[in-house]
């Protein structure tokens, strides 16, 4: 049966609540669940109730209600037509996902190769010495970003909007994938360390400027990605 958000233990409090200055405040509902989703603070899942959640985050249900659309959107939430659920990711979510993502990104990391700058080189390049800084470090989340990092500058670099939006689209759902995954202290090493190595493989290539070798690199990452990744969701 699935959990209800009500079970929420009362200790369950809104972090790192922003102003309304720059952003509204149905985007700052959708930051405030997607930060408690992403930490697992609210399981996959959980029935996420409109009435609860306004009072908890303190602003009406509109808010509340256009935020978890946003988040609908992302893939992070599902809407049945009557509630609003966390995702739990299945392993058909995961091989569906990654087998869209080897199509996209190594059409994107062949592109950058050809077209990529000289300073998203050297982006790439200290992103991945901080994703090396960060192996057994405990910081899942920087861990996150990063990574998130170094596929996006490789997004950038092709210089094609389309395939970026097309990418971005999953966005959300890897990083929540990616959250879940690295929560387990006995996998979380192992993830980071191999990462590492595989980031810098496709920097190499793309430093050489190789469309086939920064393919096959990324298509390698990606691979033991999924792996990775659907271990994490049946544990």
């Amino acid at each position: 049966m699935l959990n209800d958000l009500r079970r929420i233990p009362s200790t369950w409090q809104v972090k790192n609540m922003e102003t309304i200055e720059k952003r509204s405040l149905s985007e700052q509902a959708a930051e405030i669940i997607r930060k408690q989703i992403l930490s697992r603070e609210i399981k996959p899942g959980t029935r996420l109730i409109v009435d609860v959640l306004a009072e908890k985050i303190g602003v009406s249900r509109t808010p509340v209600r256009e935020g978890l659309h946003q988040l609908t959107t992302g893939g992070l939430v599902v809407y049945n037509g009557n509630q609003y659920m966390v995702r739990k990711f299945t392993r058909k979510d995961v091989e569906e996902i990654y087998e869209i993502r080897l199509a996209l990104e190594v059409l994107a990391v062949q592109q950058a190769a050809l077209s990529i700058s000289k300073g998203d080189l050297q982006r790439l390049a200290e992103t991945c010495e901080k994703v090396k800084e960060c192996v057994g470090s405990s910081t899942p989340d920087r861990f996150s970003l990063l990574d998130l990092r170094f596929h996006n500058l490789i997004s950038k670099g092709t210089n094609n909007i389309r395939l970026q939006n097309l990418l971005s689209e999953f966005r959300e759902q890897v990083r929540c994938m990616r959250h879940w995954v690295l929560d387990y202290p006995e996998l979380a090493e192992q993830v980071e360390a191999e990462t590492f190595k595989e980031h810098r493989a496709i920097l190499n290539a793309l430093r050489l400027h190789d469309r086939e070798k920064s393919g096959d690199a990324m298509k390698n990452h990606l691979e033991k990605g999924r792996e990775r990744t659907l271990r994490g969701i049946e544990k």
